[in-house]
């Protein structure tokens, strides 16, 4: 038989040392071997887990009860880095991505690349942009007609009639500057101490730049000719701009001595500018009077914009087989197809 004398102070003693085990934060209570092997294998497994973050852990194992809400901040630290990490966010050690600057804004339509051939030829130059629809969608009809806006180039199949196209300011030789545009050789005018203009139907245009094509973008009967020089002139009014062109067939012959300086010497590489200027006499390029196409047309590049003033000289122009060489070496084939026909 149990004796009771022993039993109830051998209880007495283990229940106090329960409760001394489960109230001290300086020992805590030994546990049995087999718990103890699986306990290290759990904190071998974290340990080697935290050990591939850039910051160990480094908080000891017992805290006092004034610790608590440290802890508590510890594991909402924890929390945000797993949502930072499910949410692709910089973790809080982690040096925080740069945000996707915005766009600049630029004060001129920014304009994709065209060409004349391919993907980006004068057959696709409506879908590239928006801006440029009116390739597309502008007056290609087989036939031209008067006063009618019409898309351009087009092959001239009537008879020329005698005009006057009156050049103001065009006696003496002005200054330009010459560049490589990336699609032709451009001459602008600088000089300010004149410039030239033509009055269409009471309206004044100022002529702002000349450039050339390889073979010509119009057609006199059917036959191309060698190449084509457009004066690209504009009524300078913001409000309602209108814009003239005089275009000049150009054979090869002798050369025309005004005319060749624009291709003498070195031209410019692609986007770039001559650091000279060019003293050049229009006049000496354009007649004052003779017989001319004309016709209502458009840009023969993008946005291809119609209701040009287009007056297409008679009379060819000639530059020497070097000249045509020394452009076409450069730009050769850079001319828009025909788009229509005038009788």
């Amino acid at each position: 038989m149990l004796n009771k004398n022993l039993f109830i102070p051998a209880i007495t003693a283990l229940f106090i040392a329960n409760i001394t085990g489960c109230g001290s934060d300086s020992e805590p209570p030994t546990l049995s071997t087999e718990k103890n092997s699986a306990i290290e294998r759990d904190a071998t497994s974290v340990t080697s887990s935290i050990s591939t973050k850039e910051e160990p852990a480094t908080e000891t194992a017992a805290k006092t009860s004034a610790e608590e809400p440290a802890e508590s901040a510890d594991m909402s630290s924890i929390l945000n880095s797993i949502n930072a990490v499910n949410s692709d966010a910089p973790m809080e050690h982690e040096a925080p991505m740069e945000p996707a600057p915005k766009p600049e804004k630029r004060a001129d339509h920014a304009k994709p690349h065209f060409s004349y051939s391919g993907a980006t030829g004068p057959a696709h130059w409506g879908d590239l942009d928006a801006a440029w629809a009116t390739c597309k969608a502008g007056n290609s009809s087989a036939m031209v007609k008067k006063n009618v806006s019409h898309q351009s180039p087009i092959n001239f199949a009537g008879d020329a009639k005698l005009i006057t196209l009156t050049l103001t300011g065009a006696d003496s030789g002005l200054n330009f500057s010459r560049k490589n545009n990336g699609y032709t050789i451009q001459l602008d005018e600088n000089d300010e101490a004149g410039a030239i203009s033509i009055e269409l139907k009471n309206v004044t245009y100022t002529l702002a730049q000349f450039h050339f094509h390889a073979g010509s973008e119009h057609s006199d009967h059917g036959q191309q000719s060698a190449m084509e020089v457009h004066f690209v002139f504009a009524n300078n009014d913001k409000e309602t701009p209108r814009y003239a062109v005089v275009g000049l067939f150009i054979d090869q012959g002798e050369n025309n001595p005004e005319l060749a300086k624009a291709l003498s010497a070195v031209l410019p590489a692609a986007n770039q500018t001559d650091s000279a200027t060019i003293n050049i006499a229009v006049a000496n390029i354009l007649n004052d009077s003779g017989k001319a196409y004309r016709y209502t047309g458009s840009f023969t590049t993008p946005p291809c914009t119609e209701g040009v003033q287009w007056t297409v000289m008679a009379q060819h122009a000639t530059l020497g087989a070097a000249q045509i060489k020394t452009f076409t070496d450069h730009y050769s084939n850079n001319f828009r197809p025909i788009q229509g026909t005038l009788n």
